[in-house]
């Protein structure tokens, strides 16, 4: 992810004075956000910036083509970074913005209206960076975490376009949350209510829905091949899609539309005639398989009644769920074997799981937390900050969370043992035991760069002088992470895994203190996802025999 300039309207359109409002008043919406939605999935799929050009303006006369690909080359020729033309970051921001202008006119643009959009998303660019540049003027620099308060009111919000969701390990999040809500009297029926509603039943929705979320055609479009950029249902179907579609007219009514990308993130389909849906962002509609779902069958299916209160629901997820149904089957199928030591913490203050290998220990802690969408949205290092510690120091009534669990957990282990791993019983001597400290999140946001390094620093600073050969910096994992590379887990070994990544953070930190490259400063603050050596990782010859994740969580 190297930091990366984008061109403005000046540097393409220097003679130009046009405003958005004045350049997208008069085009209608739904033909609007479709242009976006096509440029959109061309980025999510990966094509090249020039094609996508090329797409975007195929309609404007080629001599002015031209024109603006030489001053694009012009200004890239002029940035000591590489540039980025086309965003998902600024699309989407486009999207947003046009809804305050929504007509329900269904005519389709002229290619003086594609050129238009085309100026608008850079004024789009340009306004973006304004708010942005903005915010870093406002910023104070904290001399103790110099690179989080510089970063983190800049990218937290537009971090999140790098996610690229799961849709299958989503699917089976969400068949595992049903699984147990049906388990419940009350919940069932009102599950049957929405299952009425949608004329089929939850399972099938999921499915259906993952289906069409992991949709990558092509098709030519005036010449060019395109990825598909809408979804086309059955007639019997199109109930199941109908509450994800978004009513361009009433959706400026809806109470923070534009906070968070939140109309787009709750209706990412646009209808287009009978029966088809344009998609306007792929990873808001593959978050609506598991994260959108949580948010929409709660409310949808008047859950309240069973859960008072949405946090309660949450709370529930986050234990029955993620940690007992998800997090600890996945752990036993990777690391319960017999020369291993392997134990869920079944009391306070023991870790959410244990596992010594010889004399390597790993801890483990689990966090289900959602980062709000205030937080995302305050573009405020001290409003992250405060968040980031309730979620991994501790909490507001000083209960320890995250690093702070883990520091009492090594603490334990210097003076006495668990029962189920007694030191002594087992003639184990600190001196030569090493211990790799980790926190297992759910929610992407926490991939934010800074973080992990953040963590460590807090770690260090309350870590007491100590019996051990060596207790390693903590590491942050993300839950998917387990998923993605299940079979390989077993035949990897995790020290390794962690060392490298250690070594990889140690390594990017002396570049920068040689080049002071900004670059170089935040491949220093990469999470692990982002920096792990897939080298390191062993394939699973046997994966054939590895058992189904369905199987492994209980599911028929």
């Amino acid at each position: 992810m190297p930091l990366k300039t984008s061109p403005g309207f000046k540097a393409i359109f220097p003679k130009s004075d046009d405003t958005i409002d004045d350049l997208i008043k008069n085009i209608p919406t739904a033909a609007l956000l479709t242009n976006l939605a096509v440029i959109s999935t061309q980025i999510h799929f990966s094509h090249n910036e020039v094609d996508i050009l090329h797409l975007f303006l195929r309609r404007i006369p080629h001599d002015e083509l031209i024109s603006i690909k030489q001053r694009i080359s012009k200004f890239e020729k002029e940035q000591e970074t590489g540039i980025t033309l086309f965003s998902e970051f600024y699309i989407t921001e486009f999207m947003v913005y046009a809804l305050q202008f929504s007509n329900d006119r269904l005519e389709d643009t002229t290619p003086e209206e594609d050129l238009k959009i085309f100026k608008a998303y850079l004024l789009i660019v340009n306004k973006t960076l304004k708010e942005l540049d903005d915010v870093m003027q406002g910023v104070k620099v904290n001399s103790d975490h110099s690179f989080n308060s510089l970063s983190w009111p800049y990218m937290t919000k537009q971090f999140q376009f790098n996610q690229r969701p799961q849709e299958i390990f989503q699917s089976i999040r969400t068949l595992v949350l049903l699984d147990e809500l049906k388990k419940d009297y009350d919940a069932k029926l009102l599950l049957n209510k929405f299952e009425e509603e949608i004329h089929m039943t939850c399972e099938d929705y999921v499915y259906n829905l993952m289906n069409i979320a992991r949709l990558n055609k092509t098709r030519e479009m005036d010449g060019f091949d395109v990825n598909l950029f809408f979804v086309s249902v059955k007639e019997n179907m199109h109930h199941f899609l109908n509450h994800l579609r978004l009513n361009v007219l009433e959706i400026i009514k809806e109470k923070n539309y534009n906070k968070d990308y939140l109309a787009i993130k709750k209706y990412p389909l646009l209808g287009y005639k009978e029966y088809n849906f344009i998609v306007l962002n792929w990873n808001f509609l593959k978050n609506k398989i598991y994260n959108g779902f949580i948010f929409d069958i709660y409310y949808r299916a008047q859950l309240n009644k069973v859960y008072s209160g949405f946090e309660n629901f949450k709370s529930f997820i986050g234990k029955r769920i993620s940690e007992e149904r998800i997090f600890m089957p996945i752990m036993s199928a990777i690391y319960s074997m017999k020369h291993k030591v392997f134990q869920f913490g079944k009391e306070d203050g023991q870790p959410d799981a244990y596992l010594r290998e010889r004399n390597k220990i790993f801890l483990f802690e689990f966090k289900d937390n959602l980062m709000p969408s205030s937080i995302v949205e305050s573009y405020d290092f001290d409003q992250i900050n405060h968040e980031v510690d309730k979620k991994f120091v501790q909490n507001d009534r000083g209960k320890p969370k995250g690093v702070m669990q883990l520091i009492n957990q090594i603490h334990y282990l210097n003076e006495t043992s668990y029962k189920f791993d007694d030191f002594e019983i087992k003639k184990l001597k600190r001196n030569r035991i090493e211990i790799y400290p980790i926190i297992i999140y759910t929610d992407f946001s926490y991939s934010l760069p800074g973080i992990n390094n953040y963590l460590t620093g807090i770690f260090k600073s309350n870590l007491k002088i100590n019996k051990f050969k060596a207790i390693h910096d903590p590491v942050m994992l993300n839950l998917n992470f387990l998923f993605e590379l299940l079979p390989h887990l077993q035949t990897t070994r995790l020290d390794l895994l962690i060392e490298s990544y250690i070594k990889f953070v140690r390594e990017a930190k002396a570049q920068v203190e040689k080049s002071l490259n900004p670059n170089d400063w935040f491949k220093a603050n990469l999470s692990f996802e982002f920096a792990v050596p897939f080298k390191k990782i062993k394939k699973n010859t046997n994966i054939k025999e590895f058992i189904s994740l369905p199987e492994i969580l209980g599911l028929k």
